[in-house]
């Protein structure tokens, strides 16, 4: 379990940088650019998930080329904190229901089961000791990450665009360790709101100052 925690951590944390590189890098191109390279990655990592080769560094790093990728994508369609707020609620509650009853509890119950390597192909995944290769974050996870990172990034929260939902990640991490699992993007979704919300009413009740 030690060894598990840490590489797991140590895991999202190099995930959480390489997904605000990729964010920061692909914010300075242009949105057709995105779009040519995100579909052309996506249509790679489809094939790779049904080819689903033994070098797992191979997986991993369309994982994370695709989640940053589609993330940047659309969040160019999000141009306002509202828009944020209602995506960061939908993707909560979808990824809540995934989890407990539908396509992930399908996909997590057959990889326990020994009955499908898919889990592996649709995860960031690393080797541990006693255990062998292991899903840590799912790519749906990373997808979500880089659109909160991007959007808080063109709504100009600063450092705060990677900080927040990179610690709802580690958090959402955590939890899943101790208790065996559980959904990360609704403590990603919950991190952003917070940060949203606090932003908006400080700035409500920021008084502008009056010229003579």
């Amino acid at each position: 379990m030690p060894a598990l925690a840490g590489i797991a951590a140590a895991t999202v944390v190099i995930a959480c940088i390489l997904v605000w590189l990729g964010v920061r890098l692909a914010g300075a191109a242009s949105t057709s650019a995105v779009r040519r390279v995100a579909l052309f990655v996506l249509v790679a990592y489809v094939a790779i998930c049904f080819w689903r080769p033994s070098a797992f560094l191979v997986a991993d790093m369309f994982v994370l080329a695709t989640g940053t990728l589609a993330g940047v994508v659309l969040a160019r369609m999000l141009g306002s904190p509202a828009a944020l707020i209602a995506f960061a609620l939908a993707a909560g509650i979808a990824d809540a229901i995934s989890f407990t009853g539908g396509v992930t509890r399908m996909i997590l119950e057959a990889s326990h089961a020994s009955k499908s390597s898919l889990l592996v192909y649709l995860s960031l995944s690393v080797p541990v000791p006693h255990l062998g290769l292991t899903a840590v974050v799912g790519v749906g996870d990373l997808f979500v990450l880089a659109v909160f990172m991007a959007a808080l990034r063109r709504l100009e929260y600063g450092r705060a665009a990677f900080i927040v939902p990179s610690s709802g990640l580690l958090i959402a991490l955590g939890a899943g360790l101790a208790l065996g699992g559980v959904p990360a993007v609704p403590m990603m979704s919950a991190a952003v709101i917070v940060l949203v919300g606090i932003t908006k009413f400080r700035q409500s009740r920021t008084v502008p100052l009056r010229t003579p």
